[in-house]
């Protein structure tokens, strides 16, 4: 079942010996443990999936598996497609508690979306659903409702604008593999959205706009890509990072943790971003950035470290990790996912890419 994901690798690549795969995914699972057993996750058939711990965990750790010369994908990798089967398939919510609107559609909305990435590109069921309640909407065609719950970067008034571009980098995996796919005019209307809304976006979600762009060229044009790219490279730090308020303009939430200097998930999403669209493969730039991914594991949990950008969570809180989670995942596909950066004709974790 899980092994249908459509996010495998081919070959796995290499990894340096300055940071630790094993450590990685020991502490990857590790989170996920906690958080199916963690109450507020439960839901029927498996746990609800979210944009910081789950999503990134899917997409991460099939490349720690091939990389770990692992033959069968973790309890959790199936647990995750096992509750979006079984959801898809009972029509129950990932939410059940959550009865007030609007936020009860918009977590339907989210589980559809996350949905259609992570579950085989063979279930069509996923896709018709999302189209169905794209349709059943009000409101701008070709966005899905989304939690504006004043919590960057996934959940904020920018954040349906996210839930697109994943919807797109589904998307382009799937017209690759299935040329017949008969929702054109629907996939249409989410390109003429993503390029009208592009502009008013934070760099977060123009960094996405990116990833799928790699998928759906049509997305971005030349010159939006170099100017993206430039503006990219400029808020690059002294040390080959980036910031976290560089992946603004963020909200202001006076009781987040105070940050200063390069960030992980900031330095992780922009590298693997870079990778997927082919940006600046032989620039000496890419490579500090990964050098300093790989110099920012932490020897001890295996983890990459990364700050709330809305709130101080007590330490042993599930919630403080959040960020660690997304920041983890993120450094393991920019470390072993090079995208169109690859020199290899291999299919990687958002697909088999075209450079630019």
């Amino acid at each position: 079942m899980a092994a249908g994901l459509a996010i495998g690798l081919v070959c796995a690549p290499a990894w340096s010996a300055d940071w630790n795969p094993r450590l990685a995914a020991d502490y990857l699972d590790q989170r996920e443990k906690q958080w199916f057993e963690w109450p507020p996750a439960k839901a029927s058939g498996g746990p609800c999936v979210s944009c910081h711990t789950q999503l990134p965990y899917s997409l991460a750790r099939p490349l720690l598996r091939k990389a770990l010369r692992e033959t069968e994908p973790t309890a959790f990798e199936k647990g995750i497609v096992h509750g979006l089967e079984t959801r898809l398939l009972t029509k129950e919510s990932m939410f059940p508690s959550i009865q007030r609107e609007p936020i009860k559609t918009q977590a339907r909305n989210a589980e559809a979306v996350i949905a259609v990435l992570l579950l085989p590109s063979t279930t069509d069921g996923a896709w018709d659903r999302l189209w169905s309640y794209r349709q059943e909407d009000s409101g701008q065609s070709g966005v899905w409702d989304w939690f504006g719950l004043d919590l960057d970067p996934w959940e904020s008034r920018h954040s349906a604008y996210f839930g697109a571009t994943i919807v797109a980098v589904a998307a382009g995996n799937k017209l690759q593999g299935d040329r017949s796919y008969p929702y054109k005019e629907q996939i249409e209307e989410l390109s003429s959205y993503l390029k009208a809304e592009y502009g008013k976006q934070p760099l977060h979600n123009r960094l996405m706009a990116l990833w799928a762009a790699a998928k759906m060229p049509a997305l971005l044009g030349e010159g939006q890509r170099k100017d993206l790219v430039d503006h990219i490279w400029g808020l690059q730090q002294p040390d080959g990072g980036w910031s976290s308020a560089a992946l603004g303009p963020w909200m202001k939430h006076p009781a987040k943790p105070v940050t200063k200097g390069s960030d992980a998930y900031a330095t992780a999403l922009v590298t693997f971003t870079l990778q997927q669209a082919g940006a600046g493969c032989s620039d000496p730039r890419l490579d500090r950035s990964r050098n300093w991914l790989r110099a920012h594991q932490n020897p001890r949990t295996g983890a990459w470290s990364s700050s709330s950008m809305n709130k101080t969570y007590p330490p042993d809180s599930m919630q403080a990790g959040f960020m660690d989670d997304a920041a983890s995942a993120f450094a393991v596909l920019a470390l072993l996912d090079r995208g169109a950066c690859t020199t290899h004709n291999t299919t990687s974790a958002a697909g088999t890419h075209q450079g630019y």
